[in-house]
Protein backbone atom coordinates (compact mmCIF):
# COMPACT_ATOMS: atom_id res chain seq x y z
CA UNK A 1 0.00 0.00 0.00
CA UNK A 2 1.21 3.49 -0.82
CA UNK A 3 1.67 5.89 2.07
CA UNK A 4 -0.48 9.01 1.86
CA UNK A 5 1.64 12.12 1.33
CA UNK A 6 0.52 15.13 3.34
CA UNK A 7 -0.24 18.33 1.49
CA UNK A 8 2.72 20.77 1.75
CA UNK A 9 0.55 23.35 3.53
CA UNK A 10 -0.34 20.87 6.29
CA UNK A 11 3.37 20.11 6.74
CA UNK A 12 4.17 23.83 6.98
CA UNK A 13 1.31 24.33 9.43
CA UNK A 14 2.60 21.48 11.63
CA UNK A 15 6.14 22.91 11.54
CA UNK A 16 4.86 26.37 12.49
CA UNK A 17 3.21 24.86 15.56
CA UNK A 18 6.58 23.48 16.70
CA UNK A 19 8.68 26.64 16.37
CA UNK A 20 7.84 30.17 17.40
CA UNK A 21 8.55 32.96 14.94
CA UNK A 22 9.74 35.10 17.86
CA UNK A 23 12.56 32.57 18.47
CA UNK A 24 13.42 32.55 14.76
CA UNK A 25 13.64 36.37 14.70
CA UNK A 26 15.93 36.36 17.76
CA UNK A 27 18.10 33.72 16.08
CA UNK A 28 18.55 36.03 13.07
CA UNK A 29 19.46 38.94 15.35
CA UNK A 30 16.22 40.81 14.70
CA UNK A 31 15.15 42.83 17.72
CA UNK A 32 11.41 43.11 18.22
CA UNK A 33 9.98 45.48 20.80
CA UNK A 34 6.43 46.25 21.84
CA UNK A 35 4.96 49.43 20.44
CA UNK A 36 3.07 50.47 23.56
CA UNK A 37 1.90 48.53 26.56
CA UNK A 38 -0.91 46.20 25.52
CA UNK A 39 -0.28 46.52 21.80
CA UNK A 40 -0.69 43.42 19.66
CA UNK A 41 1.84 44.49 17.01
CA UNK A 42 5.49 45.35 17.58
CA UNK A 43 7.06 48.66 16.81
CA UNK A 44 7.80 48.66 13.06
CA UNK A 45 11.32 47.92 11.87
CA UNK A 46 12.93 47.92 8.43
CA UNK A 47 12.13 44.76 6.50
CA UNK A 48 14.89 42.13 6.88
CA UNK A 49 14.20 40.39 3.56
CA UNK A 50 16.79 40.66 0.76
CA UNK A 51 13.97 40.64 -1.79
CA UNK A 52 12.57 43.89 -0.35
CA UNK A 53 14.23 46.63 -2.38
CA UNK A 54 17.48 44.65 -2.48
CA UNK A 55 17.86 44.99 1.32
CA UNK A 56 18.01 48.78 0.90
CA UNK A 57 14.59 49.53 2.37
CA UNK A 58 14.78 52.33 4.95
CA UNK A 59 11.12 52.88 5.86
CA UNK A 60 10.05 50.75 8.84
CA UNK A 61 7.27 48.55 7.47
CA UNK A 62 7.87 45.13 9.08
CA UNK A 63 5.90 44.17 12.18
CA UNK A 64 5.49 41.21 14.50
CA UNK A 65 2.15 40.16 16.03
CA UNK A 66 2.75 39.05 19.62
CA UNK A 67 -0.63 37.30 19.92
CA UNK A 68 -0.63 35.34 16.64
CA UNK A 69 3.18 34.89 16.45
CA UNK A 70 3.28 36.08 12.85
CA UNK A 71 4.96 38.80 10.78
CA UNK A 72 3.69 41.19 8.16
CA UNK A 73 5.55 43.64 5.94
CA UNK A 74 3.40 46.42 4.53
CA UNK A 75 6.12 47.24 1.97
CA UNK A 76 6.84 43.91 0.27
CA UNK A 77 3.49 42.32 1.27
CA UNK A 78 5.15 39.21 2.76
CA UNK A 79 3.54 37.66 5.82
CA UNK A 80 3.48 34.41 7.73
CA UNK A 81 4.98 32.56 10.65
CA UNK A 82 8.36 30.92 11.36
CA UNK A 83 8.58 28.62 8.34
CA UNK A 84 7.46 31.34 5.93
CA UNK A 85 10.01 33.78 7.41
CA UNK A 86 12.84 31.28 6.86
CA UNK A 87 11.65 30.55 3.31
CA UNK A 88 11.47 34.25 2.37
CA UNK A 89 14.76 35.27 3.96
CA UNK A 90 16.65 32.46 2.18
CA UNK A 91 14.80 31.64 -1.01
CA UNK A 92 12.57 34.39 -2.32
Amino acid sequence: ALQKINHPFSIISAANKKIRLYSVLKNYGIKISQNNRGQVWSASITCPFPSHKGSKERTPSFGYNFIEDRFNCLGCKKSGRGVEFIMVIHLL
